[in-house]
């Protein structure tokens, strides 16, 4: 009963995690479409859910940890890419626990 319940809320934090990138990589597509046009533009317009393609998946990842956002000068920006690299990497080690907990 208690594996049974750490199990579910695993899934839980998990999902709520899955949403909250998705909202957090909605947010930083949209601050480069309003104020770094050509940077968007050369990703590939990248979106969530249209144009949707691996290389705008790619480009959106590099452009996260890569750090790419540094040359745009944008501090906004900034500290989004990097609160979103310590949210990967927190996501990272959530999933390395679970794995050595349940498996």
């Amino acid at each position: 009963m208690q594996a049974r319940m750490e199990a579910s809320t695993l899934i839980i934090i998990f999902s709520a995690s899955m949403l909250m990138w998705l909202v957090l990589v909605k947010v930083l597509l949209l601050r480069l479409e309003a104020r770094h046009i050509m940077k968007f533009k050369t990703m590939g317009e990248p979106g969530l859910f249209l144009n949707n393609s691996v290389g705008a998946v790619f480009a959106t990842l590099k452009f996260v940890f890569l750090r790419e956002h540094s040359e745009l000068f944008d501090s906004t920006l900034s500290r989004l890419s990097d609160g979103m690299i310590g949210f990967s990497i927190a996501f990272f080690l959530l999933f390395i626990f679970w794995l050595v907990v349940f498996f």
